[in-house]
């Protein structure tokens, strides 16, 4: 409840308090900078540039008092608060001693570090023309006095506490010449000589940007700053805003205060200054977030003249990170009967990723276990590959290696705690078909659900069956690594689109390869490269030296990849967001989640001891995230979406366009689909005489096509709630899937 005391000196502002000129603020504080105040609402930030996001005084307090993080109210002084030909003036002293003396007999408060006072009057507007904001005026009793009378972006906070009792006064007389006198001359506008050498771009509207103090002092050409740091941030913030380059040099060369910086750094040489500008540009755009993100996925054309970094091809895999998994691939691919690069990698990724187990943990609880499909041709080289898996997933002893798991309770009892169960697999594709078969047993359902679960898992616990006169089998944090191979042609008979949206597909990383190269005689046995060895022996003995220690050891992250995978994550949603097909969209919720596993594994091998993921181990992580990617969109149209399924596709399209599809009476969830126009799903499946999987199929194609769209309406007309009944419309009858009528 308000005290006496804020209650009078709230009504100080009482003529202030209808205007919307008001924001509530939170305290923000950078090392070595004094505390800040940044406006807000308490869901985001607020501009003291834009009108649009400041409230009357009632509003903000209320906010103020709603959200816990906000410490209180500030009175907006951009472009000047005016009232019947007068205009408010704040005068911000510092820290003020006992000799301190209010220059006015005005309303005066304690600053909010208690340290300082803030004073409000009101003065004539004639009096402050050709008179702008003053900052570091000398004043008695304090260390100096900043006065705003708003020819800058500013919000001065209010505290409404050790206030005199006074209200806000006009000052007349003596006052008025007092306070012109600590004023300094608005700053004459420029000669526009930079407009004569560089006419290129639009300059950036500053209004509309939420600048700091200092950089709204930079930009007006007021304040005692170091104005070479204030521009480089101001630089990245425009740079990470979208603006484009010709854009922000039109903005150094056409603002005044930003213009005569430049030419101050070339003894006033307009052409040497506009090299200078664009010399700054540069060195921010380097620094900005923009640039990181232009690295990960590739040249941002509006950059492509002065900032040539290397465009990334998404559907290429990286070449092998420097190290021990550069070692065991060149070592493999000297001697290979038919060297698959792409192939090898893949295989010593997976077996790295099989030696951390779930010992190694990322900062976020998650494990590093992957899991991986290798697609190649028959007879195209996949030997080797595989053997290397095998190889190196058994070094030490923090894996277990197993083939093809027999049955769910064989792949449960291999489980370990804390340690991996690596499964290498030849011909993984027979295995995945008769799991995703329409008919398969409960068995082969079960070990869907297994690996669905086992994915995620790392981070708690697995609990098993429950045998007889035993207790449930509980596994700490297993760590379940799988690698397949096989033929990109089997796979394209196992798998459908809607396994990539919701199952087992969307787990794994894809490696696939139409590379067929000659046969060469192997000569020699492989040598794995003694960096392996002792590497995963380091790793290996970590684990020993910590065994029975729950906490394990938590990768750190540095700054340069914690703000990489910030980009990351933005790339990955946009790219799932962008895509109107469900499997695709599944693939970018996925991206980041592998891209930040294969991070770890890679700093890992780098460190066993202090394991700390850098800008070079999410780069390359990131890499074949989007390689794999585009694997999979290549083999589904190749491989998934041929053949039959076109031709089937067709008849599907058909069947739902001449509206005679029968439904059973007998099924309420198909009268009322028919009843609202819509195709029945269950009565399209029989109408088609088609299996279960190549029905899918077909309907996956019309999907991604976007010929059709599938949703559901409830089983009975009940206004939404209930049972709902699968589906299918044409694209012009989604409102009716919406809820529409």
């Amino acid at each position: 409840m308000q005290n006496d005391e804020t209650r009078k000196a709230i009504e100080a502002f009482a003529e202030l308090a209808a205007l919307s000129r008001w924001v509530p603020w939170f305290p923000k504080t950078l090392p070595g900078r004094k505390p800040g105040k940044v406006p807000s609402n308490g869901q985001r930030k607020l501009s003291t540039n834009d009108p649009a996001h400041w409230m009357p005084l009632t509003r903000a307090l209320a906010l103020a008092s709603e959200w816990a993080d906000l410490q209180g109210v500030g009175i907006v002084m951009t472009g000047g608060v005016e009232i019947d030909g007068w205009r408010l003036v704040g005068l911000d002293f510092d820290d003020v001693d006992a000799d301190w003396r209010a220059p006015f007999d005005s309303y005066c408060e304690i600053s909010p570090s208690g340290e300082g006072r803030r004073q409000f009057a009101w003065a004539p507007v004639e009096a402050l023309e050709g008179l702008a904001d003053t900052t570091a005026v000398a004043y008695p009793g304090c260390s100096h006095v900043e006065i705003y009378v708003g020819t800058s972006a500013r919000f001065l906070t209010i505290t409404f506490t050790g206030s005199d009792g006074l209200h806000i006064a006009r000052l007349e007389g003596g006052d008025v010449a007092t306070l012109q006198g600590m004023l300094r001359p608005a700053k004459a506008p420029s000669t526009g000589v930079a407009v004569e050498i560089y006419e290129g771009g639009v300059p950036v509207d500053f209004r509309r940007i939420d600048l700091t103090p200092d950089q709204r002092h930079l930009v007006d050409g007021t304040g005692k700053i170091d104005r070479s740091e204030v521009l480089h941030g101001l630089l990245i913030k425009l740079v990470d805003g979208g603006h484009s380059q010709e854009d922000i040099l039109a903005t150094l060369t056409q603002t005044p205060a930003l213009w005569d910086y430049c030419l101050s750094h070339r003894n006033n040489d307009p052409t040497k200054a506009l090299v200078f500008a664009r010399e700054e540009i540069a060195r921010a755009y380097s620094r900005s977030n923009a640039a990181l993100r232009d690295r990960l996925i590739g040249l941002n054309p509006k950059w492509q003249q002065e900032q040539p970094f290397p465009p990334a091809t998404a559907s290429a895999f990286p070449p092998p990170f420097p190290g021990p998994m550069a070692d065991a691939v060149a070592a493999y691919l000297k001697v290979a009967p038919k060297p698959q690069p792409d192939l090898t990698t893949a295989a010593m990724m997976s077996a790295m990723a099989a030696s951390c187990g779930s010992f190694y943990r990322l900062p976020s609880g998650g494990r590093l276990n992957l899991y991986m499909l290798c697609l190649a041709p028959s007879g195209g080289g996949k030997a080797l590959p595989l053997g290397l898996a095998n190889r190196v997933g058994g070094l030490g002893s923090n894996a277990r290696v197993i083939g093809t798991p027999g049955s769910w309770q064989g792949l449960e009892d291999a489980l370990l705690s804390n340690k991996t169960t690596y499964c290498v697999l030849d011909e993984i594709a027979h295995l995945i078909a008769a799991w995703n078969d329409a008919g398969a047993t409960a068995t082969d359902k079960q070990t869907i659900r297994m690996l669905l679960a086992l994915f995620s898992a790392g981070g708690g616990e697995f609990k098993g069956r429950a045998l007889a006169g035993k207790d449930q089998k509980v596994i700490q944090h297993p760590a379940l690594n799988l690698i397949g191979f096989t033929t990109p042609e089997k796979l394209g008979s196992a798998f459908s689109p809607d396994d990539f949206a919701d199952g087992l597909a969307g787990r794994f990383l894809f490696v696939f390869t139409e590379a067929d190269p000659p046969l060469r005689r192997m000569r020699v046995e492989p040598e794995l490269p003694r960096s392996v060895e002792k590497t995963a022996q380091r790793i290996a003995g970590q684990f020993m030296l910590l065994l029975g220690k729950d906490a394990g050891t938590v990768i750190g992250i540095d700054e340069g990849a914690d703000r990489l995978l910030d980009a990351l994550l933005t790339e990955f949603d946009q790219y799932g967001r962008n895509s109107g097909v469900e499997w695709k969209r599944a693939l970018g919720v996925r991206s980041l989640e592998k891209a930040e596993r294969i991070a770890g594994v890679l700093a890992v091998w780098s460190n066993p001891a202090r394991p700390v993921i850098t800008s070079a181990h999410v780069n390359w992580a990131a890499q074949f995230v989007r390689a794999s990617n585009a694997a999979v969109l290549r083999f589904i149209e190749k491989n998934v979406h041929g053949g039959d399924v076109q031709a089937n596709a067709a008849k599907l399209l058909d069947m739902i366009r001449d509206g005679k599809t029968p439904t059973d009476e007998n099924r309420p969830g198909e009268r009322n689909a028919h009843g609202k126009g819509l195709v029945p799903r269950s009565a399209l499946l029989r109408r088609s005489k088609l299996d279960v999987r190549m029905f899918d199929l077909a309907l996956g194609q019309l999907m991604a096509t976007g010929d059709v769209i599938v949703g559901t309406v409830p089983t009975e007309s009940i206004g939404g709630r209930g049972p709902q009944t699968r589906v299918v419309a044409l694209p012009g009858q989604w409102q009716v899937l919406e809820g529409g009528e």
